[in-house]
């Protein structure tokens, strides 16, 4: 619910921008007819702003179902998903933020098997997360890297790395923990990243991050391709308070 909450405050600020812009054409629009001046010279300018009300508003639109489609996911479901299709789900969520501030996205998608037993929606919760506080990092500008490897058993590997500020050596053995953050508290409740924690410990996984002051962050996600099963044999979490390799 943080990162949701996130997100949707990231998309108003996002929606501010186009309303900005149709606002400013209609009111134009407005001004070209009551002048009476639609057979003259500005039906040109006339005809530019109603193209640009429409693509606008379809921005909108899509900025809007996208997030529509990712607040109506059921969480805590598991069942099995690929975990490419999920990264590309949640990409598709934030990928106007992506347009705005200027970043290029690299994605490096292993072939091979990436089906794993999974709750899809709230790995689509945390992929998200993760790519946010990535564009936070870098502001305009920059590379996120989006890598999986298929390639090991019994777990498979996602990496997402940006070229941003990267984290102090100080602060990084606490960015787990929750209502730490290192970001002014007006901008930042400190949620983001336990929700991320919480989300990979529930699927037995694990998290690393590597970061350097400069240079960026790099963030490693194990999961398991099948259930973890606890002596009982009831499937369960790898008891950690946080995570040990950092």
């Amino acid at each position: 619910m943080a990162s949701l909450g996130k997100i949707s405050a990231m998309v108003a600020h996002e929606l501010n921008n186009p309303m900005s812009g149709i606002l400013s054409y209609s009111k134009y629009c407005e001004k070209i007819v009551k002048e009476g001046l639609i057979h003259g010279d500005p039906t040109g300018d006339l005809s530019e702003c109603l193209e640009m009300i429409s693509r606008e508003a379809e921005r909108c639109g899509n900025i809007v179902n996208n997030l529509l489609v990712f607040s109506k996911k059921s969480y805590g479901e598991f069942t099995q998903a690929k975990v490419n299709q999920i990264v590309e789900r949640s990409l598709r969520v934030i990928d106007h933020s992506l347009k705005v501030h200027e970043i290029v996205l690299e994605k490096q998608f292993a072939e091979g098997e990436d089906l794993i037993w999974c709750d899809p929606s709230g790995l689509e919760q945390m992929f998200i997360a993760l790519i946010i506080n990535a564009i936070e990092a870098m502001g305009k500008g920059g590379k996120i890297r989006i890598q999986t490897d298929c390639s090991r058993d019994p777990d498979i590997t996602i990496q997402i790395s940006d070229t941003g500020k990267g984290i102090p050596a100080e602060v990084l053995p606490r960015i787990f923990e929750p209502f730490f953050s290192s970001k002014d508290s007006t901008v930042s409740a400190g949620l983001g990243l336990s929700v991320v924690y919480g989300i990979v410990q529930s699927h037995s996984g694990n998290i690393t991050v590597k970061s350097k002051v400069g240079e960026g962050t790099t963030f490693t996600i194990l999961l398991p391709r099948t259930p973890v099963e606890k002596p009982n044999g009831e499937s369960g979490l790898r008891q950690e308070i946080y995570p040990k390799n950092i």
